[in-house]
Order: structure tokens, then C-alpha cells, then sequence
């Protein structure tokens, strides 16, 4: 009796068991690609972020001078001068500038010995191509974490290079070998560099990440010294 209804109400309804029957198989099939894709891009992003030394956590400085440092007699000249910021400080006097980084650093370092830390230095600017704003993040090269990967071609070694993001390259129309104007000065890309920290062009307050107008930069020390 029951294979009976069974079979009758196949029979009378079979459209909508096939429909079902379909929606199943295709639920399952997109369940496996979506699952094997996103396993071929995690297995070798975490291991790129490993070998690489991602961070755990940041912290960032804040860009003014703390109550304690007002009173600090060694700054007194220039906070005469107004000068109270870290940019403004560097621009003036660039060794006290280095001595204060210090400072903050052991400060942290004490207060948190278990962790191993590393200033990581980037800064900020825009510039034009193509008659279009266009802003970079420049990040100085680390030695132990958040480490540089250079996706192709090489590492700027010699004045006047530059790696950058190889996304921003690609919708920019440039290529190894050509050349990319910075304030005034000229620069040619030798590389397509990636960071860690960075994977996504994510370093403003804005939530315009736009892969065609943004890049990150890696320069030699003292190229990326020069820039204000």
C-alpha cells in the first residue's frame, strides 16, 4: 500500500521531485567548488603569511608629544618653536627625532617583554599620473617581522628604484623598467612588491580602497629617507 502511494504520488508529481533533485545536485556542486577555491587561496596565502612574518597586533604611536615628554628639557628648543608633532619634529631635527622613537619603543618593550617587536616606518603621500590623484603608502623595509616579497622582479637596491603593488601596475599600464614621478624626483620600478600587513590597499580613514589609484612602495633607505 505504501509503495503504491509512494509510486502514485511520483508519478503525479515528478516535475517537482526533478526540480528538488536539482536544486540538491546543484547546492552540492557549488558548496564543492566554493570550498576547493577557497582552499587553494588559503593554503598558500597562510603560508606566505607565515613564512613572512605577519603581525599579530600593531601598535601606533601617537603622532604628538606625550605630557612627560613636554616637560623633557631636551625638547624645550623646539617646542618654543611650536613644534610638537613627530612629522614636524623629524623635519627639523632628525636625530632627536631617531632618539625619541627609541625611547618609546624600550618604553613599550618594558612594559611588555614577551613580545618581540620591530618598528615598522611608512609614510604617506600623493602625487599625479596620468593628470590623477594618486596616493602610496612607503613602507621601509623590516628585518624580522612583516618582511618584504617581492612577487617579481627585484628589490630596489640602487638610488631611484622602487617596487610597487604589481594590481596597481597592471591597471596603470606600467611595467618593469619604466618610471614613476614623485615629488619631482624620478623613480624606476625595478620590482612588484608585496607586505604582509598590508594585503589590502586599506591605509586611510576612507573606505574607497581602489586598487587603480593606490599602491604600496618599497625604496631604499636612503630614497625613502628623502621623502617629505
Amino acid at each position: 500500500m505504501l509503495l503504491k502511494n509512494v509510486l502514485k504520488t511520483i508519478t503525479k508529481k515528478w516535475m517537482q521531485l526533478l526540480a528538488i533533485g536539482l536544486i540538491i545536485i546543484l547546492s552540492s556542486a557549488t558548496y564543492t567548488m566554493m570550498y576547493y577555491a577557497l582552499s587553494g587561496i588559503e593554503e598558500p596565502t597562510e603560508k606566505y603569511l607565515e613564512e613572512y612574518q605577519q603581525e599579530d597586533f600593531s601598535v601606533e604611536m601617537l603622532n604628538v608629544l606625550t605630557n612627560n615628554e613636554l616637560q623633557s628639557a631636551q625638547y624645550s628648543s623646539l617646542i618654543e618653536q611650536g613644534i610638537f608633532t613627530l612629522s614636524e619634529r623629524k623635519r627639523a631635527e632628525p636625530q632627536l627625532f631617531n632618539e625619541l622613537i627609541e625611547k618609546r619603543q624600550e618604553q613599550f618593550i618594558s612594559a611588555f617583554s614577551d613580545f618581540d617587536v620591530e618598528l615598522h616606518k611608512s609614510k604617506k603621500i600623493q602625487y599625479k599620473l596620468d593628470n590623477k590623484n594618486h596616493s602610496a603608502l612607503l613602507l621601509k623595509n623590516t628585518n624580522r617581522i612583516n618582511l618584504s616579497y617581492i612577487e617579481q622582479g627585484n628589490k630596489p637596491e640602487q638610488p631611484n628604484e622602487i617596487a610597487i603593488d604589481k594590481t596597481y601596475a597592471k591597471k596603470n599600464g606600467l611595467h618593469i623598467g619604466d618610471t614613476l614621478t614623485l615629488q619631482h624626483n624620478t623613480y624606476t620600478i625595478s620590482g612588484f612588491v608585496l607586505f604582509p600587513d598590508y594585503t589590502l590597499m586599506a591605509f586611510d580613514n576612507s573606505f574607497n580602497m581602489s586598487t587603480s589609484n593606490q599602491t604600496v612602495i618599497l625604496m631604499t633607505d636612503n630614497d625613502y629617507e628623502t621623502i617629505t
